[in-house]
């Protein structure tokens, strides 16, 4: 009878190790799984960051802009209830608004002056460009980041391009940039506007409430802007941290200025080869 009783136990025992076993190998695979996810997220987030460097190389000479677009895009679809996820990719693909302005000529896109017709049509493009870049991607970011790319300059009244939509056929995502990259353009200026004060770009955009800009996300934008300029003494600074902290952003220096020597001076471009050199 003991002797049936031990063998209970030790059946017991081994059981309960079993078990305990195959729970151990099921968290390990749970973490491992977690892990990947983890490095796919961040291999996404690389690749994302350097197409929002290449993106921005020409027109911004600091390269913040993308960066503080994706932040206030991030902070205004938080303050109308977005979870934590939603934000997060909003943040990233914000940045990612102005790529189809790769196509556009550097002459067009830095002229000082008034553009002509044509080439406001030219710069209009960079919506569809941008949107072509970024077409038939599995990446939920990158999903968003078409969607801004293509719609943030349509108009609340059907007034904006490339497609005229109006009203709530702009998908969100786009109307909360449109509010975000016109007050960073107006508050830090580009080659053919000078910058104006937080409050004045605010009024300006109060203005074309429900004109230009989806009236109800308008408001809460003008409350948010207002209160981060309240909180923040450096509101630059607050919105801009993560490009500071990006390698890509230094690397994007680096380039700027190989860029500017290729322009300037013959410092890229090699010495012909004398006479009668063979070439491969």
């Amino acid at each position: 009878m003991q002797l049936n009783t031990l063998g209970m136990k030790d059946d017991l025992l081994a059981s309960s190790m079993r078990r305990n076993l195959s729970e151990h190998e099921k968290l390990e695979s749970e973490l491992r799984a977690r892990v990947a996810e983890r490095e796919v997220l961040r291999s996404r987030q690389e690749m994302l960051e350097r197409m929002a460097v290449a993106a921005d190389i020409r027109e911004d000479i600091s390269g913040e802009h993308g960066y503080r677009v994706g932040r206030l895009s991030a902070l205004l679809a938080k303050a109308i209830g977005w979870d934590r996820d939603a934000c997060n990719a909003m943040d990233m693909a914000a940045r990612l608004h102005d790529i189809g302005k790769i196509g556009i000529p550097e002459k067009i896109l830095l002229d000082e002056k008034t553009l002509k017709e044509a080439e406001k049509h030219f710069i209009a493009s960079h919506t569809l460009v941008g949107a072509e870049i970024l077409s038939k991607s599995d990446i939920p970011q990158v999903r968003i980041a078409e969607e801004i790319a293509l719609c943030h300059h349509e108009w609340w009244d059907g007034s904006g391009y490339p497609r005229g939509l109006r009203s709530t056929s702009i998908p969100k995502s786009a109307r909360i940039v449109a509010l975000a990259d016109v007050f960073d353009a107006m508050t830090h200026g580009r080659p053919y506007a000078q910058a104006v004060p937080i409050e004045s770009a605010l009024d300006q955009i109060a203005g074309l409430r429900g004109r230009q800009f989806d009236p109800e996300l308008t408001d809460h934008f003008l409350a948010l802007v207002r209160r981060l300029a309240a909180t923040n003494a450096d509101l630059d600074a607050y919105l801009g941290k993560a490009a500071r902290n990006s390698p890509f952003l230094r690397a994007r220096a680096k380039i700027k200025e190989m860029l500017a020597q290729g322009r300037d001076s013959t410092a890229l471009s090699p010495s012909p080869p004398p006479p009668g050199t063979p070439l491969n």
